[in-house]
């Protein structure tokens, strides 16, 4: 995957958002809609985006699609960048 992508995908506002919250969990695309007040169709736009640049993995359990952070790497830019705007915040 290249770099570019990467920023790219995580370029919007909103899905970095998304990001966030599955920082602290998984969820399904209906908890995320539900939780911002946002249509499902919309999150889950957002989240095929996500997926597609290797973000997210996705399994289906029944009727319901569960998103979680792809691996550590993400994991740990996600942390790392968080980290960065709050210490810039607070500067």
């Amino acid at each position: 995957m290249d770099g570019a992508v990467l920023f790219q995908a995580l370029g919007s506002p909103e899905r970095l958002q998304l990001m966030e919250r599955l920082l602290e969990q998984e969820h399904c695309v209906t908890q995320l809609a539900e939780e911002l007040g946002e249509k499902v169709t919309t999150v889950s736009q957002r989240l095929q985006h996500l997926h597609r640049a290797r973000l997210l993995r996705k399994e289906r359990r029944g009727k319901h699609i569960y998103y979680a952070i792809a691996d550590h790497h993400v994991r740990d830019l996600l942390i790392s960048t968080f980290d960065h705007v709050e210490e810039e915040r607070l500067k």
